[in-house]
């Protein structure tokens, strides 16, 4: 922090103040995730852009709150056929690499849900475009095959401290522990500790969890 730069911890209130969001400038710091609602995420590429610092970062920020831009940013780590799809041409594109390699169920991630209640399942791709086609879904969202009988492996890194847990839901297919999911402890691997730091760099991340399948 250098000398006349100013540090916001309560960046709750940056956005009720006109004057003090315009006024940040290169050399500030805002701590704290920014309580933005949705379609307001451009602020935090304009921050970024007048060279105030954010923790955590712009792209760590996104990522939170966004099922599409982690699918773009972390496509490394995907399972295979994860695609991110904004528009109803995207899809059609799409369902012909799905016809291709004959995947049949797909599950479909709304963007900006959590807890489970945004994961959707259909029977085939073919299924998603009719319902995208009669606007009965909206984009964003996140497409990719259904893997059948899998636990979900959630790990929590905060600096130097880390633990992990799995999740299994032995009656459905959301593994989430208010979705039915049961939860055991996990001892993590030198391999799932590396993994966990190739993604917090490419995210910029200061802290996270992070789920595996």
């Amino acid at each position: 922090m250098t000398s006349g730069s100013r540090l916001i911890t309560e960046p709750q209130r940056l956005l009720a103040s006109y004057d003090q969001f315009n006024q940040l400038q290169h050399g500030d710091i805002v701590c704290g995730r920014i309580p933005l609602k949705r379609g307001e995420e451009h602020i935090l590429c304009d921050l970024a852009d007048r060279g105030v610092k954010l923790i955590p970062s712009a792209t760590a920020q996104m990522a939170s709150r966004s099922k599409t831009f982690q699918a773009k940013v972390f496509k490394t780590w995907m399972i295979p056929h994860t695609f991110s799809i904004y528009d109803r041409h995207q899809l059609l594109e799409i369902s012909n690499v799905y016809h291709k390699n004959r995947i049949d169920q797909v599950i479909l991630k709304q963007d900006a849900r959590n807890a489970g209640i945004g994961i959707l399942l259909f029977n085939n791709i073919e299924e998603i475009y009719n319902q995208a086609a009669s606007d009965l879904l909206s984009f964003p969202f996140v497409i990719q095959p259904f893997i059948s009988d899998c636990k979900d492996l959630r790990v929590i890194v905060l600096g130097k401290y880390i633990e992990a847990y799995t999740r299994f839901n032995p009656n459905g297919f959301r593994n989430n522990l208010h979705c039915g999911g049961r939860a055991a402890s996990y001892t993590v691997t030198s391999e799932i500790k590396n993994l966990c730091t190739e993604i917090m760099k490419r995210g910029n991340f200061p802290y996270a969890y992070i789920d595996f399948m």
